[in-house]
């Protein structure tokens, strides 16, 4: 079970849907960009609470020097959540982010329906080795996982991840830097989900990070 699905599952358990507590009322026009001059309400939503994998805390997450800052604090299971408050039916969404130093710590893209438990995940994670992971699921089934080598310290520097999902093919993509990484088929009908950003140390790893440590995302862009 990956990070997000442990998570995910957990967090259901516990209360369900945070993402559905704060709808958006706004109509957006495409591309949605953002640079985090600030943090803006209306698209984002920080959330806040604990399970027995993780807890994140909305105080976690926040705009510093033109970036969405989510630290991990030292010697606890913790970290931060961004959410948006609109769904998307399908599109392509991008971030620039430089991941958290610390070992296990999860940092992530993902796309996810609380009702349905639909989610298409794009991580990253130090295991020994930077990895990219891809996974899907549909009704709370996962549907496909693969890992992908990285080659480089993705603490290092800002690197692009990109997931382009089509519900009309039928078809999600994963980009790292541009370069397709996977490409898998995703039959989620009617599927709505919302995007997250997130970085957080599972307990699931036996690992609570040393230090401090903070995954920074220079922006986002959203394109239907």
């Amino acid at each position: 079970m990956n990070g997000i699905r442990m998570r995910r599952v957990l967090q259901i358990a516990v209360a369900f849907s945070i993402i559905l507590i704060v709808p958006s009322t706004q109509t957006y026009s495409y591309p949605i960009l953002d640079h985090f001059d600030s943090f803006n309400k209306s698209i984002w939503y920080k959330a806040t609470y604990c399970n027995s994998a993780t807890c994140v805390s909305a105080k976690n997450a926040y705009v510093a020097s033109g970036d969405l800052v989510m630290r991990v604090p030292t010697k606890q299971y913790g970290g931060a959540e961004v959410e948006t408050k609109q769904s998307f039916g399908s599109g392509e969404f991008k971030l620039s982010m430089k991941a958290s130093a610390s070992p296990h710590v999860m940092n992530a893209i993902f796309l996810y329906d609380p009702k349905t438990q639909n989610e298409i995940d794009l991580e990253v994670i130090n295991e020994g080795v930077w990895e990219a992971w891809f996974t899907t699921y549909v009704n709370g089934i996962q549907e496909s996982h693969s890992k992908m080598p990285l080659n480089y310290d993705a603490s290092s520097a800002y690197h692009n991840y990109t997931i382009k999902w089509s519900a009309t093919d039928g078809l999600v993509q994963f980009f790292v830097d541009e370069v397709l990484s996977e490409q898998v088929s995703y039959q989620a009908n009617n599927a709505n989900l919302y995007l997250v950003l997130m970085a957080y140390a599972p307990s699931w790893t036996e690992t609570m990070p040393s230090t401090t440590t903070y995954c920074n995302v220079a922006f986002v862009v959203i394109s239907a």
